[in-house]
Formats: C-alpha cells, structure tokens, sequence
C-alpha cells in the first residue's frame, strides 16, 4: 500500500515506521508481537489470557528504546536548515504544523495497545515505571481472534480512543464479550506490573527517583509503614476478652539508616502466657511493599534479637523463657527502598 498526502498543493512525506524515530521503537516491538519474539528477559513478553472461557486475549512485550532524544520528537534545526526545508511558496506568518507525531511529549515510557484488525492504534499509556524504566516502551496487540476483536470492538466509545469493558453489553450465557474485554484491560495492567517489579533491585541506593526519601519519611512514622492498623488494646482493656493465645506485642522504638540500610528497633512485649515462667520459641517474618505493591522480603530484611541482659542474637527465630510482661527486643535491618509490616509469631515449647 502506498499512500500521497500534499500539504498546500506540496507533497509531505510519509516515513515508513521503521524510518521514523518518532514511532520506530514501537514498530520494532510490534514486530516482535506479530513474529511471537521473545526477550532473554522473562518479564518483557507476557501472554495475556482468559481462564474462564480459557482463551488468548493477546501479546504485550516491552522493549528499550535507548537514549532519550527530545530531538528526536522535537526537530530543532538552524535558520538555514529551517530555509531549506520550507517548501516553494511559503511565505513569512505560514502556518508550520510542528506537532510530533505521538500524542505526548515524553519520548519514551509509554505502551501502545494495537487491536489486530485492522491493525488499529487504540491509544498510548504511561508505563508509569520508575525513572530506570523510562527508557522503554511496550506494546499490546490482541489475539488473532474473532471473539476477542468482537469483544474491543465493542468495549471502544465512538471515538475508538480506548477500551471500557462497562460499555460492553452484559454476557449471555453464549456471549463472554464483557468478560474478554474486562479481562484484556487486567491482563495489559499485570503486564506493565511484571515489568515495574523487574526493576526492583536488591543493591541499596539504586533505585532513585526519590524512593529513598520517601521510605525515610516513612520509616520515621509507624516503622516503615507496619500497615497502619491501630495497635492491639492491652489485656483487661473495656471491650476486650483476655487473650486466649499467646502473642507478642511490638513497639516502634526509633529507626535510623546505618550504610543505606533503614534499621528499626521494635519493643516485643509478650502477652497471654501467664504468669508462669514458660519455654517459647519466637519467629520474626514480614510483609514488604513498595511503591507497585506487596513483595517478597527474603535477601531484603534481616532480623536480630536482643534479650533483656543486653545480648544480641542474629536470625528469624529466638528462643526463651518467658511469662506475661516480659519484654526483649528486635531489630529489622532493610535494604532497598520498601516498607514492611513484621510480626512475631509466638509457639509454647513441646514438653515432651
């Protein structure tokens, strides 16, 4: 196909994708989704798909797209570059359309989401990754699949900008076309999930974009965020029943960095042993969340024990003996930038 546009009685030329800077990047993904080429990284190519009706939704793969170049979206040129370039007839006050070719103005950074017939650019969206993914781009195209294009088609407002599954009529028992385009719209949101957490890094101070600043704020309220629920009422409280089980109650002491890391002291006061003196076990775990949800902590966090005389333990689990009222203390050491939650679990020790 080949297509002529004039502009003012001048010819314009239509650089082919793959020859435009402005769109080559997504070209080149494109091909990738039409041709099923996979990147050695996992987390770049993701297969979106419907479990119920079990079904291919489409492709979304992540590429990088190198350097950033305002130039590239932007053409600067000099006066003589700019002379030469105007076509026979123009005048001084001519309109120049100088708009880029893409509808944003950051080069990089965004996902195009293409339904396959007829090869239709829906739109761009930010990838919304950290300042290290900037660089990328991603791009979407649906299944070679009459149910699922039926199911866009209908999920797209008259202007074919975008995909909003609540417009899609409701399934019949036959008819799963809400379902696909809900579960497209999900499956484009893992994709772009699967590649911020890729980024994710163990290596303290990597990360940038202010993440740091943010845990430090954090961390200096409720312990890095410990998932801001109210602390447990103390036995005997109004409205509370003695607690039946064994449990260890923690307080934020004070958190402070050492080399990077954020180290956060915790009192662990125990409750519902009696009084006693009783054989425990105690096990330190956690969740951990950064700014694209929840995460594992193995590698990131470590913990350590400190009895009531002062001496100090490394590791996740600690034994004792304890009663009601006891109190020893954890530290948390954590890498990177990322809030945790941790608990301790209390066990009573086997007598046998």
């Amino acid at each position: 196909m080949e297509i002529r546009i004039r502009w003012n009685n001048h010819p314009v030329d239509l650089p082919a994708p793959l020859d435009d800077p402005e769109i080559r990047p997504y070209a080149k993904t494109l091909l990738d989704c039409a041709r099923n080429r996979n990147s050695d990284d996992e987390n770049r190519d993701v297969l979106a798909e419907c479990h119920r009706p079990k079904k291919v939704l489409g492709t979304a793969k992540f590429r990088s797209a190198g350097t950033q170049d305002q130039n590239v979206f932007h053409l600067t040129l000099t006066d003589k570059e700019l002379d030469a370039a105007r076509p026979d007839g123009f005048e001084e006050g001519d309109a120049i359309d100088d708009e880029p070719a893409v509808d944003f103005e950051v080069p990089w950074g965004q996902m195009a989401l293409i339904r396959r017939e007829p090869l239709l650019l829906v739109k761009y969206e930010p990838i919304n990754g950290p300042e290290s993914a900037a660089t990328d781009v991603g791009v979407f195209l649906s299944a070679d699949d009459p149910e699922v294009e039926g199911a866009l088609i209908k999920a797209e407002p008259p202007a074919h900008d975008d995909w909003i599954h609540k417009i899609v009529p409701k399934d019949h028992p036959r008819d799963h076309r809400r379902t696909l385009a809900k579960r497209t719209v999900e499956e484009i949101r893992r994709a772009r999930l699967q590649l911020i957490r890729s980024y994710r890094s163990t290596d303290v101070g990597e990360r940038g974009g202010g993440e740091q600043l943010i845990s430090r704020l954090i961390s200096d309220g409720l312990l890095g965020g410990l998932g801001g629920g109210r602390p447990l009422k103390p036995p005997g409280a109004p409205g509370k029943a003695q607690p039946r089980k064994p449990r260890a109650d923690l307080t934020a002491v004070k958190s402070y960095r050492v080399d990077d890391d954020m180290v956060h002291e915790l009192d662990v006061a125990l409750v519902g042993l009696g009084d006693d003196p009783t054989e425990i076990s105690l096990s330190a775990s956690g969740k951990g969340q950064d700014n694209t949800g929840t995460m594992d902590i193995d590698g990131l966090v470590t913990f350590g024990w400190v009895s009531a005389e002062g001496t100090t333990k490394p590791g996740d689990s600690f034994s004792m003996t304890g009663r009601d009222g006891t109190r020893l203390g954890l530290v948390v050491r954590v890498r990177g930038d990322l809030r945790v939650r941790p608990k301790v679990k209390v066990d009573i020790a086997d007598a046998s």
